[in-house]
């Protein structure tokens, strides 16, 4: 195997460089296009990134750059002759012709910053190999890496005309008779009129306590998905594959759990079960049961996964709280924050939305109603910030204190909208048929 030539310098354009600074130089009113474009890692040049830092320094304090301005700066940081003295600074306009645009420049000079990291990025995975670091391991973090450097051609800025124009013209679209909203549905009308849909970079949070249905909830989102033809990553950690394969069956074919499990179904529903094998298995769903998973993983596997079959259309965390954060923190409370905010900012990367399955704390047991609100998130308030919906699932016949009343309150389930930044909070009434893990709108 050949192997490039390592003392070849790094891609870099330091007479580009020397232009953008120059012409600051010549012209003060250009520090807005240079400070918009670059930051001192573009600078490939250690004097360059002196300078930079300088004019920087000059414009926030609302300071005129000039030569003497900027070698003051560089003087009273005893880093002037570093850049080769006042003589440094005034040369970078020596022989420079007049731009009043520096945008191609400032564009060339990202694309080598780019290729340096690039080339980086290669190098790190090539010393991870060489330590024999786990193989898994090597290609998240690659991957991850990667990703990065392409999030950043994406990043940009809009003016607010352009931004209004489009706002508009989706207006005009709404407003057309045979309009059809972009977003994703539970397959729950009256839950779906209320949240006018998920969309694409959305955060969703499904929290309740233990034994309320909140697995079997986000299984039914996820079956009303795939079977309408939707695309779903299902991140199980709570349950393992073959619980989940199996609930699904008895969600879609209407058998009872217990029965399906222990081999008692009918003949009928054998029958049942061989028809609607065929339409199961061109479902698109994939599961993962990991026993531990973190953003960064999730982020990984997500990502391939929507390059391999050309779209996905839900990511489902069960639960949020069996996750690892990545690397180390202090607690818990702060752990969970930040996967909270990894999460929003994987579905705003990724453009797929993510269901997160949370358990809450034991406060709404203590309340007349027990019904779940914003407080109860279990260790981070964050999840509440970062979230776009929150939903909580109340069964009230959970908290019968007799037969009678357990009774008149079976099956009943609220579906308690506590956040909704695209629409009205409240709430909407479902029946639970927990034996074939169901709930059914009314």
């Amino acid at each position: 195997m050949n192997l490039p030539d390592i003392n070849k310098p790094l891609p870099n354009s330091v007479e580009f460089e020397k232009l953008v600074l120059g012409s600051i130089l010549l012209d003060a009113r250009l520090v807005t296009q240079l400070l918009d474009g670059l930051t001192d890692e573009d600078f490939y040049s250690p004097a360059h990134r002196l300078v930079f830092n300088a004019i920087s320094s000059l414009d926030r304090s609302g300071r005129q750059v000039d030569h003497l301005t900027i070698s003051e700066v560089l003087k009273s940081q005893s880093k002037l002759e570093q850049v080769g003295g006042i003589p440094g600074v005034v040369n970078l306009t020596h022989g420079l012709p007049h731009t009043s645009n520096l945008k191609p420049f400032i564009q060339t000079i990202k694309e080598k910053t780019k290729a340096r990291s690039l080339i980086k990025t290669c190098s790190d995975t090539i010393g991870l190999l060489l330590a024999e670091s786990p193989f898994d391991d090597v290609i998240e973090s690659t991957e991850q890496s990667f990703f990065a450097l392409r999030s950043e051609e994406s990043a940009n800025l809009r003016q607010f005309g352009g931004l209004l124009e489009d706002s508009v013209n989706k207006l005009k679209e709404r407003m057309k008779p045979d309009y059809r909203p972009n977003v994703l549905r539970t397959g729950y009308q009256s839950l779906d009129d209320r949240l006018f849909g998920i969309d694409v970079d959305d955060l969703v949070i499904l929290g309740g306590r233990p034994s309320q249905g909140k697995s079997t909830l986000a299984l039914n989102f996820v079956n009303n998905i795939t079977k309408t033809g939707g695309s779903v990553l299902f991140f199980s950690l709570e349950m393992s594959e073959r619980q989940v394969v199996d609930k699904l069956i008895c969600l879609e074919l209407g058998i009872e759990y217990t029965r399906y499990r222990a081999g008692t179904v009918s003949g009928e529903h054998t029958r049942s079960i061989t028809d609607g094998f065929e339409g199961l298995h061109g479902r698109r769903l994939v599961l993962d049961s990991s026993s531990s998973l973190t953003p960064l993983q999730l982020k990984s596997r997500a990502r391939r996964l929507k390059q391999q079959q050309r779209g996905l259309d839900l990511i489902v965390v069960d639960y949020l709280q069996m996750m690892r954060g990545n690397g180390r923190f202090n607690n818990r409370e702060n752990e969970v924050a930040q996967i909270s905010k990894d999460l929003k900012s994987i579905a705003k990367d990724l453009k797929v939305p993510i269901l997160a399955v949370c358990s809450l704390n034991r406060a709404n047991e203590t309340r007349a109603d027990k019904k779940p609100t914003m407080s109860d998130l279990r260790e981070s308030g964050q999840i509440e910030s970062d979230a776009n919906i929150v939903m909580f699932i109340h069964r009230p016949e959970m908290y019968a204190t007799s037969n009678e009343q357990k009774i008149e309150l079976s099956g009943q389930a609220e579906i308690i909208v506590a956040k909704n930044r695209e629409g009205e909070t409240g709430f909407e009434k479902l029946a639970f048929d927990g034996s074939r893990s169901r709930f059914i709108d009314l």
